[in-house]
């Protein structure tokens, strides 16, 4: 969808103090129109509506610096309850996390929409300590070096992630 198509069903949902402290800063820097138009073609109202509601502008405008189809790629996959539950609160992480590890993530990871479905498959809390702890080339190389199977319900990197999940000791490690 476009702007136009997609503003008024925005602006009907947006809390009304959020349209000048996330909506306007967003929409009004040039630099973000690729980023917002590729993320127009896969997000839709409600998720958008979602996340200007509950994420400051700055953080909005670090996220929006990742490169426009790693960012679009990812967002596509993931499944829609998991933008509430598990993207908005990564967005909500510390701004120098964003600058330093997802952005460059997004930028380095050839295979976004396997990291997607990571969030897909995966708790919360084990994708939230990857990204506090380990370097972004780091996680870019671990994803790409898998296959897509790898990120499949039953694959193995699935089956890693939830076997961290059960073994909380194994990330404090």
């Amino acid at each position: 969808e476009t702007l136009s198509g997609l503003l008024p069903e925005i602006l009907r949902g947006i809390e009304r103090h959020r349209i000048p402290e996330a909506l306007a800063p967003v929409l009004n820097d040039i630099a973000n129109i690729p980023t917002l138009a590729a993320l127009m073609g896969v997000l839709d109202a409600g998720s958008m509506v979602m996340m200007l509601n509950a994420v400051p502008a700055r953080k909005l405008r670090i996220i929006l610096g990742a490169p426009p189809d790693s960012l679009a790629k990812l967002v596509s996959h993931v499944q829609l309850g998991k933008v509430e539950s598990v993207l908005i609160p990564v967005v909500q992480e510390p701004d120098e996390l964003l600058r330093d590890t997802l952005v460059p993530l997004l930028r380095e990871c050839r295979h976004p929409e396997r990291i997607a479905a990571a969030v897909n498959h995966s708790e919360p809390e084990v994708l939230f300590r990857l990204i506090r702890e380990v370097e972004a080339w780091r996680l870019a190389a671990l994803v790409d070096a898998m296959d897509a199977e790898d990120f499949e319900e039953e694959g193995a990197a699935v089956v890693l992630l939830q076997a961290l999940a059960d073994e909380r000791g194994l990330l404090r490690d």
